[in-house]
């Protein structure tokens, strides 16, 4: 007789697995796409915070105390974000509050040199960061002949 509609049991338990495998891959891909996205917002957002705190120590430097404590407080607010998106990995986790320790000590004699030695206000945004620079130069490429000593020897003998 024919029985299309019925599935033996050998077919259902190898119809579960590989339907348990790519589940279980889906899955997989999910976290590892989840943790990628994190991993990306942490590095973007760490990079911006140290390029603000870089901007902040020569703000500074040109006695603009006022712009340089906007920047750290940019890089604060930055380096937050990244511990939120940082809270599966101790290791980001580590790494993000040293940092933001960092900026809490370079913030400090900002901030009074502001209050105390300019007296200049908060402004209301962060200066902008300065374009990055290119640390390397384009080189035209070319095929270089290369002439072997041990090739001609060979060829002669």
């Amino acid at each position: 007789p024919y029985r299309a509609n019925v599935i033996s049991p050998r077919t259902s338990f190898a119809a579960y697995s590989s339907f348990h495998r790519c589940l279980r891959y889906i899955c997989d891909y999910t976290v590892a796409a989840d943790r990628f996205r994190r991993y990306i917002a942490v590095g973007s957002g760490t990079s911006t915070a140290r390029a603000h705190k870089a901007l902040a120590s020569d703000l500074h430097g040109q006695s603009h105390a006022g712009a340089a404590e906007r920047a750290l407080m940019e890089s604060l607010q930055l380096l937050n974000t990244s511990m939120n998106a940082a809270e599966h990995d101790a290791g980001w986790r580590a790494v993000l509050q040293q940092e933001i320790a960092d900026v809490e000590r370079i913030k400090k004699p900002i901030q009074s040199d502001r209050l105390i030695v300019y007296m200049q206000p908060l402004p209301r945004e962060a200066s902008p960061l300065p374009a990055a620079k290119v640390l390397v130069t384009l080189m035209p490429y070319s095929i270089e002949r290369i002439t072997s000593t041990t090739a001609e020897i060979a060829m002669h003998t």
